[in-house]
C-alpha cells in the first residue's frame, strides 16, 4: 500500500508526546473531521487528528488536509498506531511536523466593565443562535454558578464538591456538565482583568483576579484526577486540559475577540458542547468582574458570593 505523507500542525500541549520516545496508540473513535487515539501507560491520554476544517481540540494534532480529501477514510476503531519521535503513524498515514500552535492563548487584560460586556456579547450571541438549540438545563447552570461563587471567596474544598456533581452529568460523548465546568475552568484562569492602578499608571502589578484564576487551577486539577472515573474518555481529557488553561482553537479566537462569526464557531462544537463552554465562559467573565468591581462593599460582596455557594 502507499504510503500518505501529510503535514500537521501539532499543539503545545502534545509536546512531550510528540517529541518522547516511540509509543503505542489505539484508536478509539473516528468522525469525519476527527480521530481520537488513545495513548494512555499510566495515566489517561488523548490525542485528537483532525482535519485542517475540524474542531482544533486542545491536544490536537491538525492535519494539513481538508476533510473533502478524507485523509481518516481508511481510519477505524480499534486500529493501532504509534506516535513519538516527532512523527505520527496512523495506518498509511504518515504524520510530520510543520509548526507547533499554543492551546493557551495570552489575552489582554480588561476592566470590570469590559468583562461584563464581553459576557453580554457572548449572551446576546447565543440568544440568536439558540433558536433552534436545546434548552439548556438549568440545574447544571445552578451548578456552576455555586463553583464559580465558592471559588470566588476562596472555598476551593466547597468549589470542588459542588463540581464533582457536574462531571459526568448530562448526555453526549462529552457530557453538558462537564463542557460548562470546561468553560468555567479554563475562562478563570485565561480572563484577566486590568486593575485601575495598572491602567492608570502601566506598571506590572497583578490584577485583583490573580487569586481566583489560582484557585480555578487547584480546583481544575482535582476534578481533573477524579473524572476519569466519572465521565467518558474524552470528557475527561478535555477537563485535564481546561485544568491548565488550555483550549480548542475556535475557543480561543472568541475569547480573544467575541465577534458574532467567533462565537457561532464554538456553538457548532459538537452536539451541544460548544453551546455549554460559552455558558461557562460567561460564568467565569461575570464571576471576575464581580469579585474585582472596586466599587462594590467587599464586605458585601463577599457575603453575597459566600451566600451564593450554599445555596
Amino acid at each position: 500500500m502507499n504510503r500518505i505523507d501529510i503535514p500537521a500542525t501539532v499543539s503545545t500541549a502534545l509536546h512531550q508526546i510528540w517529541t518522547g520516545p516511540l509509543r503505542d496508540a489505539t484508536v478509539v473513535a473516528v468522525f469525519e473531521r476527527a480521530a481520537y487515539l488513545d495513548v494512555s501507560d499510566r495515566t489517561p491520554c488523548l490525542v485528537a487528528v483532525v482535519t485542517r476544517d475540524g474542531v482544533h481540540q486542545p491536544g490536537s494534532i491538525v492535519l494539513g488536509a481538508e476533510s473533502t480529501q478524507q485523509p481518516l477514510r481508511q481510519v477505524s476503531v480499534g486500529q493501532a498506531a504509534q506516535i513519538g519521535a516527532s512523527a505520527l503513524v496512523l495506518g498509511r498515514v504518515h504524520v510530520r511536523l510543520t509548526r507547533w500552535w499554543n492551546p493557551r492563548p495570552h489575552l489582554a487584560a480588561r476592566a470590570p466593565r469590559q468583562l461584563l460586556e464581553f459576557a453580554e456579547t457572548i449572551e446576546q450571541a447565543i440568544a440568536r443562535l439558540q433558536a433552534s438549540q436545546r434548552e439548556h438545563h438549568s440545574g447544571l447552570v445552578d451548578a456552576a454558578d455555586r463553583v464559580a461563587a465558592s471559588l470566588a471567596v476562596g472555598a476551593i474544598d466547597e468549589a470542588c464538591h459542588q463540581a464533582r456533581r457536574l462531571i459526568g452529568a448530562g448526555p453526549g460523548l462529552t457530557p453538558a456538565g462537564d463542557d460548562i465546568l470546561a468553560g468555567l475552568i479554563a475562562g478563570l484562569q485565561l480572563l484577566t482583568v486590568r486593575s485601575a492602578r495598572t491602567a492608570k499608571y502601566g506598571d506590572s502589578e497583578p490584577g485583583a483576579d490573580t487569586s481566583l484564576a489560582a484557585a480555578a487551577a487547584t480546583v481544575g486539577q482535582r476534578i481533573a484526577g477524579a473524572a476519569t472515573d466519572r465521565t467518558t474518555f474524552v470528557s475527561a481529557a478535555l477537563l485535564a486540559h481546561a485544568a491548565r488553561g488550555e483550549v480548542a482553537r475556535e475557543v480561543a479566537i472568541m475569547l480573544t475577540d467575541p465577534t458574532p462569526t467567533a462565537v457561532a464557531n464554538v456553538m457548532r462544537i459538537g452536539a451541544t458542547s460548544g453551546p455549554d463552554l460559552c455558558l461557562g465562559i460567561v460564568l467565569a467573565a461575570r464571576t471576575i468582574a464581580t469579585a474585582c468591581t472596586a466599587d462594590a462593599g467587599s464586605d458585601d460582596r463577599l457575603a453575597l458570593l459566600a451566600e451564593r455557594s450554599r445555596r
